[in-house]
């Protein structure tokens, strides 16, 4: 190894830092290509009214996955497999907010649901940890 040369992990990691983004906007063939169309079309309103690119790939993330699972085109269907999730109560607040702009775009009326964000609370290391940590550190 030169002396001038960073370590091999480095490389990795410089390497990883470089790929390209996935510009997939739906990742699945099991959509239907109608609900496909009104997908990209939501989007697209969506980018042409201020959204920010990653926003509006984070909103099709979230719109792909409730196609894949359920009738976009049914909110009662919607609903009940967003509640019926076992996931938490932040990434249905997603799902609810990516359907929200599918039905406002697509005239859907649907009476949206309200799932309230829950902050975890940190883990507090015990007292024999806490005493490692100090008599390793000095």
């Amino acid at each position: 190894m030169n002396p001038g040369s960073p370590a091999p992990q480095a490389s990795v990691l410089i390497q990883t830092r470089l790929r390209a983004p996935s510009t997939r906007l739906l990742y699945s063939e099991n959509i239907n290509p109608d609900v496909k169309g009104k997908i990209i079309g939501t989007l697209l309103k969506l980018k042409n009214n201020g959204l920010e690119e990653q926003t509006v790939k984070v909103i099709g993330f979230y719109m792909n996955h409730l196609a894949v699972n359920v009738d976009l085109q049914s909110p009662e269907a919607v609903k009940e497999f967003i509640a019926n999730r076992n996931v938490s109560s932040g990434f249905k607040g997603n799902l609810v907010k990516a359907y929200n702009y599918y039905t406002l775009i697509n005239n859907i009326v649907w009476e949206r649901p309200r799932y309230k964000w829950e902050q975890n609370k940190p883990r507090i290391p015990s007292e024999d940890t806490l005493n490692k940590i100090i008599a390793a550190s000095g």
